[in-house]
């Protein structure tokens, strides 16, 4: 049962990103402060080497002079004081075909920088070393040239750089999955990029860049565009966008029914002691899944001083969230209920957290 929900679970939050992809509703190298405490293995984060390039396929550039920010945007020009990249900052991006399951993800700052991940998969192409499937993927990171105004809703900019972080059609296997590497799909060959604002009118994005971003036009009313669109003219490739505070919002209350329906059986149903601690520990689990996505979230959508001061806040958080479990566990030492009692404080402790962050910073 706790294999079958925890697969569930994995293959659900995912999802959620991609339908708010498409509907306008809405992941890599560092996952959520919260933790699984002792019930999850730790997970190591990779870091990225440093070499810098202009499009490259080698590792992100991690120095700062390599990486000045645009000199901010438009707002700054005179001629038209309607955008500016700090427009763009709480968007994701968003490049699919809807089907399949495959999409590149991308946020860009109130600097023009932009970062992202490619993914596909195919779990059915297994082989001696990966029965798990393999996973075609792609981690970048770059920057955009300052907009130029063509009209009311229509600007045009170029990538004055870009990297990505594992050389294209490398490959290694990494817990029984095989990883293609790959370039940014949606990006490649990007001579020029047109950012149309909202309110432009639909008539006017070319037809090939509405082919890539109706799923999210779906149920559209209207005759305006209703979101920030990136084509990239020489691929015809369009990108949508939608909110990613959202999106959160969206997936947290898919998790708050599924919390309630597992409180409801945990509370009415006649079960084993065996049971008690299986649902109490996928209840938990299910809301550390809510605090790695809104960490994710965050991470996109606060600046980094801010990020910062959150990060050791958080790391506080654990030791005293560490701390209450293990006390809540203490009368309980050696007996059936104990896992559940331990379960029911984490699992409460870490939904408060949620709901805290939430307050905090999704006012």
């Amino acid at each position: 049962m706790k294999k079958y929900f925890t697969a569930l679970l994995l293959f659900v939050i995912p999802m959620l990103s991609l339908y708010g992809c498409e509907k306008q509703k809405e992941s890599s190298a560092e996952h959520s402060m919260s933790e699984t405490q002792s019930m999850s293995a730790q997970q190591d984060s990779s870091q990225n080497q440093s070499a810098p390039a202009k499009q490259s396929s080698s590792a992100f550039s991690e120095t700062a002079e390599e990486n000045p920010p645009v000199s901010a945007s438009v707002s700054e020009n005179a001629e038209d004081p309607r955008f500016s990249f700090a427009d763009l900052k709480n968007l994701q991006f968003c490049f699919s075909g809807g089907a399949g399951g495959w999409a590149t993800l991308m946020t860009v700052d109130e600097n023009g920088n932009f970062a992202g991940e490619y993914t596909d998969s195919d779990m059915g192409d297994t082989g001696d070393g990966y029965p798990h499937g393999t996973l075609y993927q792609c981690i970048f990171e770059g920057q955009f040239t300052v907009p130029q105004k063509v009209n009311d809703y229509t600007y045009t900019m170029q990538i004055e750089r870009i990297d990505w972080e594992k050389e294209a059609d490398s490959k290694e296997i990494k817990d029984g999955v095989l990883y293609k590497y790959t370039t940014p799909n949606g990006l490649e060959d990007a001579e020029n990029i047109l950012l149309y604002l909202p309110g432009a009118p639909l008539e006017q994005i070319p037809g090939e860049c509405k082919n890539w971003i109706n799923p999210a036009l779906s149920g559209t009313p209207g005759t305006e565009l209703p979101f920030y669109v990136l084509y990239n003219e020489s691929r015809q490739c369009g990108f949508s966008s939608y909110s990613m505070t959202e999106n959160f919002e969206e997936t947290l209350s898919y998790i708050e029914d599924t919390a309630a329906s597992l409180g409801d059986s945990i509370e009415n149903d006649s079960l084993t002691q065996a049971e008690y601690n299986e649902k109490t520990l996928e209840l938990y689990e299910l809301w550390d899944s809510a605090l790695n996505t809104l960490w994710d979230t965050l991470k996109q959508t606060l600046d980094a001083d801010t990020m910062e001061s959150l990060t050791a806040e958080q790391r506080d958080w654990i030791a005293q969230k560490e701390a209450e479990v293990e006390k809540a566990g203490e009368e309980y030492e050696g007996g059936s209920m104990q896992p559940m009692i331990r379960n029911n404080t984490a699992a409460e402790m870490t939904r408060d957290r949620v709901y805290e962050l939430m307050e905090l910073y999704f006012p």
